[in-house]
């Protein structure tokens, strides 16, 4: 069994990379992986072939000035014990990860742009998880990397480049070129693709001089939370302690006798123990999308609330093949491989009564195939409903202005006027849009259903928007 990190080594503090686990078997069984790095467990399981070695990655925040602790049974043997002091300088300038045939490109890079640290990485290097992309501000590749990549680096390239990840592609044909920008979210602002070697500095320039709009934090989306959802569990109890105490107010009015009253407070206490022992806890979700007119995808973030309402541990799956951007103490995160590459991950914890704990996730979503749109057209803010679904719900935002979106069948249109019905409507949700918003182009914020949230993370009860830029007649997004 070896054990080495990806991207040589290099991080940033707080960054997610990989851990890479080399593994060799003299017979076949099913493998456990236990990953202690800091205070993160992350539990995986895999399958080995007698005499086939086999590498599982690992998507981690590694430890600073701590060891990774790592422990692997086969077929629930006596686990193998590995603890390894791995290097992870913490560089305070910016990383742009080179993958190139071109010896050349990171010689012209190299000096060229100020407070930025040039990493060479070959092909087998580059990360086969998009969340290991966090380390490097940019990466620059070539046709020839690209081409050499495995399935599962092209699958986190892709989400890479959906979450608006800066890349640089160099030598591609013009119908790869094209797919590339399919891919890429936020309207393709993040990938350069330039015509030459002269342009490299020019593009890479550019790139690291803006960044893609940061999605809502946890505490944003926790302020929504507070005003669309309560927890189950504080309902209940508030109901339970109201019952209790109209009965003890009745029993002291109408019971003289003493023991009644000391045996009510116990019997009510056992009571309630009985009453919420061993249920499964409540979850809650909010989802945060936004999109572009002529992307497939959007980016989201989300807040998970995992509401205690008995002593009973708790599992949550998770969205495939991404790293929670924060996970609650107690917590172990378990990832499970897929054929297709990959893993799901959930998270196992222990709930009690009224405990609460958040998961903040980052990714993207594929946005259904005829989802409503705004469109910018002879200076009017068209709103159009392709179907299959009649839209309700929809919010349009435009020069100051709140429009409630009437209830608009599949196949509708519908702009605002003077004497359109503007919603005074003040709340989080209000707030967080028009910090979102621009106000010189429309924006459309129109309501996930259950099905389009499950789709990445069931919960009990879950509520999500999905934040539309507007189009403009050539096609392009206005901004």
């Amino acid at each position: 069994m070896e054990l080495w990190s990806g991207w040589d080594g290099l991080t940033r503090v707080s960054a997610v990379t990989e851990l890479g686990v080399r593994l060799l078997s003299p017979r076949d069984g099913d493998v456990n992986l236990e990953i202690r790095a800091g205070d993160t467990v992350v539990a995986v399981s895999a399958t080995l072939r007698a005499g086939l070695p086999d590498t599982v990655w690992i998507p981690y925040r590694p430890p600073i000035d701590r060891p990774v602790v790592l422990r692997a049974s086969v077929d629930g043997r006596e686990p193998l014990l590995l603890e390894k002091r791995l290097h992870h300088p913490a560089s305070a300038a910016r990383v742009v990860a080179v993958s190139t045939k071109e010896s050349s490109v990171v010689s012209r890079l190299a000096g060229s742009l100020p407070n930025t640290q040039i990493l060479t990485a070959g092909p087998a290097s580059l990360p086969r998880t998009a969340p290991a992309y966090d380390v490097v501000a940019a990466t620059v590749l070539d046709d020839t990397t690209l081409y050499r990549l495995e399935p599962r680096q092209l699958q986190a390239l892709e989400a890479h480049l959906g979450g608006c990840g800066r890349v640089i592609v160099l030598g591609v044909s013009a119908s790869v070129a094209s797919k590339l920008r399919q891919m890429a979210g936020c309207d393709a602002a993040y990938l350069e693709i330039p015509s030459g070697p002269d342009d490299l500095v020019a593009s890479l320039s550019t790139l690291l001089a803006s960044s893609p709009p940061p999605l809502p934090t946890a505490a944003q989306l926790s302020e929504v939370m507070a005003e669309e959802t309560q927890a189950p569990a504080h309902q209940a109890v508030a109901v339970y302690l109201a019952f209790y105490l109209v009965l003890a107010a009745l029993a002291g009015m109408v019971v003289h006798r003493a023991w009644p009253l000391v045996v009510l407070p116990v019997a009510a206490l056992v009571l309630a123990v009985l009453a919420w022992q061993g249920r499964a806890p409540e979850t809650r979700v909010i989802l945060w999308a936004e999109g572009d007119p002529a992307e497939s995808h959007a980016r989201y973030s989300a807040l998970l609330r995992i509401d205690g309402v008995a002593r009973a541990p708790a599992r949550v799956t998770l969205p495939a093949s991404r790293m929670p951007h924060s996970l609650p103490d107690r917590a172990v995160l378990h990832l499970s491989p897929i054929r297709e590459g990959g893993w799901i991950p959930s998270i196992e914890l222990p709930t009690y009564l009224l405990s609460s704990d958040d998961v903040y996730l980052q990714g993207t979503l594929h946005r259904p195939p005829r989802s409503p749109s705004v469109r910018l057209e002879a200076g009017r803010a068209i709103v159009t409903n392709p179907g299959p679904d009649t839209l309700t719900g929809g919010l349009l935002v435009w020069r100051d202005r709140r429009y409630a979106v009437p209830a608009l069948a599949p196949g509708g249109e519908w702009a605002p006027l003077e004497v359109s019905a503007v919603t005074e409507r003040v709340g989080a949700i209000t707030r967080l849009l028009e910090r979102r918003g621009r106000a010189e182009f429309p924006v459309l914020l129109v309501p996930l259903s259950n099905k389009a949230i499950n789709a990445i993370v069931s919960a009990s009860a879950a509520t999500g928007w999905l934040l539309l830029a507007a189009s403009t007649p050539s096609g392009g997004v206005a901004q």
